[in-house]
């Protein structure tokens, strides 16, 4: 993305996801933006100024915006996970190869949201369902109670933080069916989550949505997206096997800025001049280099989790886990530690008030 050349604007109040309230934000039309060598040169953007909308926090790098139909309408789009790339074509210049591995799936727009059908099993229900496209979301499948077909949330769960929409903060309840199907793509005891009643009631506005598939179900695949003809062309990639995991933790993180760092080093001889010359003081120097370091806070603490029982609360910085510095880690790093298998020992040192403290637990499968 390269400008963002502000012609018109028309203020609006946006309502998303989430447990708040409306968001004040802006149309922005007739813009120029480009991306790579795509060059869209009357672009509409809605500009969010609301501080609990930056995203920015909560995935631990810098993001600007978000992309989606918007854009990749006008192209081709190639998604490879594996090598963390996007690439747009031009659609009357490119050309489908012939690829023995993969499948084709027909998509279906509703308000510029782009649908899959595929089918999940619950209990011996097989039930054909209508699922967004959610790429933002790092979760597997996001589902919408509706007794009248079946679906319905399973005797084992547990309550949790989902994430962020654009309203503020989503809950609900986590659990696993016995398996999720896109036609020959099997996955068996899936992760799903089922939304609190007060966002699924928000959602199912939309009434022949039966949920989401995110970001947890598409990595297992590269993709080639031909928004114009509606379809999607998937191929399994080494995601494809990967289990799908839990936070056994209870704690939720956020990169909360950046804290002032001094790194010491000292030389064990320096070079000490005067007036009556130099000389070479075999004597200790201590060097001080200042840089900024990331900071990662305990945003939420689910109630009854490991984190909780040992007394971990929110607005606690985390700069030591298992006797591992964070200040060159990745908030990415940071939360893989709470996704290890059931038993493994954490140790957290956090500042909390200004005071430094060490809390111990043990991972503890939620499901249980």
């Amino acid at each position: 993305m390269k400008s963002l050349d502000v012609v018109s604007s028309k203020k609006n109040e946006l309502k998303g996801l989430g447990d708040g309230s409306l968001v004040d934000g802006f149309r922005l039309t007739s813009n120029t933006f480009k991306i790579g060598s795509a060059t869209n040169r009357n672009q509409t953007f809605f500009d969010v100024f609301d501080p609990k909308a930056n995203l920015s926090p909560k995935i631990g790098v810098v993001i600007d915006g978000i992309i989606g139909y918007d854009l990749f309408k006008d192209f081709v789009v190639e998604i490879n996970y594996m090598k963390q790339y996007i690439r747009l074509y031009d659609p009357e210049n490119y050309k489908y190869r012939k690829c023995n591995s993969c499948e084709v799936f027909d998509l279906e727009f509703e308000k510029n949201k782009p649908y899959l059908n595929a089918e999940i099993q619950i209990k011996d229900d097989l039930i054909p369902v209508k699922l967004l496209v959610d790429s933002v979301s790092g979760d597997a499948l996001w589902l919408f109670e509706d007794e009248n077909k079946r679906i319905v949330n399973q005797k084992k769960y547990f309550k949790d933080f989902l994430g962020y929409g654009l309203s503020g903060d989503i809950y609900g309840r986590r659990t696993k069916i016995e398996s999720f199907r896109l036609k020959s793509n099997v996955f068996k005891n899936p992760k799903v989550a089922f939304l609190d009643s007060l966002t699924a009631a928000l959602v199912k506005k939309f009434k022949n949505r039966d949920g989401a598939i995110g970001g947890a179900i598409l990595k297992r695949f590269n993709s080639i997206i031909g928004y114009s003809k509606g379809k999607v062309v998937l191929k399994k990639n080494s995601n494809f096997n990967d289990e799908f995991s839990y936070n056994k933790s209870g704690l939720h993180i956020e990169h909360k800025g950046m804290r002032l760092m001094a790194m010491v080093t000292l030389d064990n001889a320096y070079l000490n001049s005067d007036r009556f010359g130099s000389s070479l003081k075999n004597k200790k120097k201590r060097n001080y280099e200042f840089t900024v370091k990331p900071s990662y806070e305990i945003n939420k603490v689910m109630e009854d989790t490991p984190g909780y029982l040992a007394g971990l609360r929110k607005g606690d910085v985390i700069f030591c886990i298992n006797g591992k510095n964070t200040i060159d880690m990745s908030l990415e790093e940071v939360v893989a530690y709470f996704y290890n298998k059931e038993g493994k020992k954490i140790k957290l040192e956090v500042n909390r008030y200004g005071v430094d403290r060490t809390f111990e637990f043990v991972l503890k499968s939620p499901m249980k």
